[in-house]
């Protein structure tokens, strides 16, 4: 068989030019990342066309015996370069879905390898030198001023009876104002947070819902009538096929009447021409003819056969497009339905970062009010032993509570600007982490589209080519069947006529034996 195909291809120069060129497009598809999927197809409904061509062309109705071997050659011809242009391009597509598959999983992993990056690089920033130089030249202070602390606390001993209760009243107040911002600030916070949660989550709910709306219209507008269209098409062969197997069947009878009633002639004339040799030779003669007729007579029933095989070829074409029409729609299913689970994962997953920033919100305010509860108690611990074991001048304890006060309240001003920080770079990493998957998912719903499109002129393709088939067929039947009418018409008159002149002698012989 793939002698036979080889032996085919090579002997023909038409063929060797269209595959050759077909060969030479799925070559550049593959090694660049142009698309010639199409123009391949294009080249193989080319070949078939120009084969059918030839085969017409080269069609004698007066010579039926050379004219069916020419237009057998040329649909040899049709098929081949149909059938090659259309397993190039399977092939094709069946490598770049391999690749793009390939493509997508080495850009998620380079995606999470990026953001693992940008984390580390956030902590590297937050353990940097100078960070560190920072406090501890904030601690050294905090020493130094201690030490200063207690050297002056020597000298106020005196003086803390006085100011022990307005200062114990002093921070009560403080600590009340704080507590009461601070709460307030939590609220403010969790409102923000809330909001901005829910509306990024209701936001990407809803862009992907109009998306997929709308990728369904489309879907439904641009095939819905394709489909409804095949459908009545194949209905319309397939009522075709029986009107004419009927056909076929009443010509297959007349067919079997006109030759008993040729071989009833035969019979008659067998008789006639025992009794007269010049009628045997026009007898010969017709013998000859009629078994040419039968001859074309088979041969027509066998090109009957090839097309009948055709139209079983073409039912078995249209189920496997259906078939392939119904997986693309349960891939659409399938791909809908597991761009719906990772909308609910990363719906899930905000909320628990939002979860996560709230508690460590809370952990915060509650470490900071631990700290200033500290500072407080020991604040009164310092004063209480100021009574005990210190005197000193009054103006000096105004200095000294004064320094206390501007450092506990610049240590609550770094401690609100930190949060504020942290806070920041929280609901700034959500929101690039929100934009990427709505990048990442606008990517795949545009691949699908594209397949879409693809797979769409495919079909196209594919279905013009059928149609176009099925109108050259039906022309070329028509004009066998009227040309094998013309000869059986000539075959009749001209048996006719020679039978009328038989009658015509042997009456002339009988008047002359009569005579």
């Amino acid at each position: 068989m793939i002698n036979y195909i080889i032996e085919e291809i090579m002997g023909n120069m038409l063929n060797i030019i269209i595959i050759g060129l077909i060969l030479f497009l799925a070559l550049i598809d593959l090694f660049s990342k142009k698309n010639f999927k199409s123009q391949i197809v294009s080249l193989g409904v080319l070949g078939t066309f120009i084969g059918i061509f030839i085969g017409l062309q080269n069609f004698n109705p007066e010579d039926m015996k050379n004219s069916i071997n020419s237009i057998l050659l040329g649909l040899k011809t049709a098929f081949l370069t149909s059938i090659a242009g259309m397993v190039v391009a399977i092939f094709l597509a069946i490598i770049e879905k391999f690749k793009e598959d390939k493509s997508n999983s080495t850009s998620k992993n380079e995606y999470l390898l990026s953001a693992i990056l940008k984390k580390l690089d956030l902590l590297e920033h937050l353990n940097s030198t100078e960070s560190r130089d920072k406090i501890i030249g904030e601690l050294e202070r905090l020493r130094t001023v201690q030490r200063d602390t207690r050297d002056e606390t020597k000298k106020v001993s005196d003086s803390i009876d006085i100011l022990k209760d307005t200062s114990n009243k002093q921070n009560e107040e403080l600590i009340s104002i704080l507590n009461r911002n601070f709460t307030k600030m939590n609220i403010s916070l969790e409102i923000a947070i809330d909001k901005l949660s829910k509306g990024a989550t209701e936001e990407i709910i809803k862009a992907l819902e109009t998306v997929i709306q709308e990728f369904n219209q489309e879907l439904q507008s641009s095939f819905g009538d394709n489909f409804v269209k095949l459908n009545e098409a194949v209905i319309n062969l397939l009522t075709w096929q029986e009107n004419y197997k009927t056909h076929i069947e009443t010509l297959d009878k007349k067919l079997d009447l006109s030759t008993t009633s040729i071989e009833k002639s035969k019979e008659s004339l067998e008789i006639i021409s025992s009794k007269n040799e010049d009628i045997l030779e026009v007898y010969k003669s017709l013998a000859q003819m009629i078994n040419t007729s039968k001859r074309q007579i088979n041969r027509l029933n066998e090109e009957l056969e090839t097309y009948g095989d055709l139209s079983d070829n073409a039912k078995d074409m249209f189920t496997t497009i259906e078939e392939s029409i119904k997986n693309t729609e349960e891939t659409f299913k399938s791909l809908s339905q597991t761009i719906r689970v990772s909308n609910n994962e990363q719906k899930e997953s905000s909320l628990r970062n939002n979860e996560e920033i709230k508690v460590s919100y809370q952990n915060l305010t509650k470490d900071i009010k631990e700290n200033n509860d500290i500072q407080t108690k020991n604040s009164i611990e310092t004063f209480n032993s100021m009574i005990n074991n210190v005197q000193g001048s009054y103006e000096d304890l105004i200095k000294v509570v004064k320094v206390s006060n501007n450092e506990h309240k610049e240590s609550l001003l770094r401690n609100n600007e930190e949060i504020k920080v942290s806070y920041q770079n929280l609901t700034k990493d959500i929101k690039e982490g929100t934009l990427k998957q709505i990048s990442y998912n606008k990517e795949i719903f545009e691949n699908l589209r594209n397949n879409f499109e693809k797979n769409k002129k495919e079909l196209d393709i594919i279905s013009n080519h059928f149609k176009n088939l099925g109108e050259e067929i039906p022309k070329a039947l028509q004009v066998s069947l009227q040309e094998l009418n013309r000869g059986l018409t000539s075959l009749t008159i001209q048996f006719q006529k020679d039978y009328k002149e038989t009658l015509e002698e042997y009456n002339r012989g009988l008047n002359s034996a009569r005579r």
